[in-house]
C-alpha cells in the first residue's frame, strides 16, 4: 500500500506534477525514499501534513528540505444542543457564478494560505486556485452552498459549506477589509452552523491556519475547541 497519492486535480490545475504524504509519522530514510520514488514519477511539488508532536518527522522533513509552509489547525463543534443566534443580514449565494467580490474575498480568505507562505510557490497560482475554489463552490462543485453577507445590497462576506469525514465542513470564509469588525463573520459562522444542523451533521469542523489569529479566535468565540495541529511541509524535488 503506497504511503503518497498523486493528486490529479493540482497537477492538472498548477501545470506540474503535486502529490501529498498520506502519513503523519515517518523517518528520515522513509521520507528520501518517498522522494527518490516520486521524482521518477516527475512530481515536483510534495505535500506532507506531519503530526507536529512527532519530533522525528519534524527532523526527516528538515533533513528533506522541507518548507514549512502552515501550522494547520483543525477546529470542532459538537452542534446538538448549541445555541444558535439570529443572522438576519445573511443568505444563500444563488448564483452559479462568481462576482467580483466573491473572488475578491476568497483571495482574502487565503491571505495566510501554505500557498503565500511558501516563496517557492508562484503566487499567479495561488490566485489560480482560490479563483477555482470560489468557482467550484458556486457551481456546487466543491461546496454544498455559499452563504453570503450583505450590506445596502453589496457583498460583504462570504462562506462556503460543504462536507468532509461525516462533518459539516466550512471551507472559505472572507469579509471585505472595508466591513471587518462589524460582526459579520460571526453571523456568517452561526448561519453556517445552523445550516448544518438543518443538513442534520452532528459535528462540524474548520481547517484554518495557526497564524490566522483573527479567525482562530472567531472560530473559538463561535463554540468551535482545537481538535488537533499538523505541520504542513511543502517539499520541492527539483
Amino acid at each position: 500500500m503506497l504511503n503518497y497519492e498523486i493528486l490529479k486535480f493540482d497537477s492538472e490545475l498548477f501545470g506540474f506534477g503535486v502529490a501529498r504524504i498520506l502519513v503523519p509519522r515517518l523517518n528520515s530514510a522513509t521520507l528520501k525514499n518517498i522522494c527518490a520514488q516520486l521524482r521518477q514519477q516527475n512530481i515536483k511539488l510534495l505535500y506532507w501534513p506531519t503530526d507536529s508532536h512527532d519530533a522525528t518527522s519534524q527532523l526527516a522533513a528538515r533533513d528533506a528540505h522541507g518548507n514549512l509552509c502552515s501550522e494547520q489547525v483543525t477546529y470542532v463543534i459538537d452542534l446538538k444542543n448549541i445555541h444558535t443566534f439570529p443572522t438576519p443580514d445573511i443568505i444563500e449565494y444563488q448564483d452559479s457564478k462568481v462576482t467580483p467580490e466573491l473572488e475578491n474575498q476568497a483571495l482574502a480568505a487565503g491571505k495566510y494560505s501554505r500557498f503565500v507562505c511558501d516563496s517557492n510557490f508562484p503566487h499567479h497560482l495561488f490566485v489560480k486556485l482560490y479563483q477555482n475554489w470560489i468557482k467550484n463552490s458556486a457551481n456546487k462543485t466543491l461546496a454544498s452552498k455559499i452563504l453570503i453577507a450583505q450590506h445596502e445590497q453589496k457583498i460583504v462576506g462570504m462562506i462556503t459549506l460543504g462536507e468532509k469525514n461525516q462533518r459539516g465542513d466550512i471551507g472559505l470564509l472572507g469579509i471585505d477589509e472595508n466591513y471587518r469588525g462589524r460582526g459579520f463573520g460571526k453571523q456568517l459562522v452561526h448561519a453556517a452552523q445552523q445550516e448544518f444542523i438543518k443538513q442534520g451533521y452532528a459535528t462540524a469542523q474548520v481547517v484554518t491556519q495557526r497564524a490566522n489569529l483573527p479567525a482562530c479566535k472567531l472560530y473559538e468565540k463561535c463554540g468551535f475547541t482545537l481538535e488537533k495541529i499538523e505541520n504542513y511541509y511543502h517539499l520541492w524535488l527539483n
